[in-house]
């Protein structure tokens, strides 16, 4: 499904969002090899995401690279507030 006026795309979007969830759960997981590489794709990618939350996405993936824990996690609530929920695992 895709409006023809916009181009809108929830099924791209949900991929985009799943994406994000698995970089985070990596990261979190001190899989960081593995979560940058994604990150990479994710990056390289064409996506439709609001920019405000590529933006959010990018500082926290900065914040987990200075093991910034708890500056991430108040970022991550900040995208579950915009419909983004990122499921973490320690």
């Amino acid at each position: 499904m895709k409006c023809l006026k916009c181009g809108y795309n929830p099924e791209e979007e949900r991929k985009e969002i799943e994406l994000i969830q698995k970089i985070m759960s990596l990261s979190f997981q001190g899989k960081k090899e593995e979560a940058e590489k994604l990150a990479e794709k994710f990056e390289s990618e064409p996506f439709k995401l609001d920019k405000d939350i590529i933006e959010t996405y990018n500082k926290i993936k900065s914040l987990i690279k200075d093991n910034k824990k708890k500056e991430a996690m108040k970022l991550i609530k900040v995208l579950e507030k915009k419909g983004c929920f990122i499921k973490i695992s320690d």
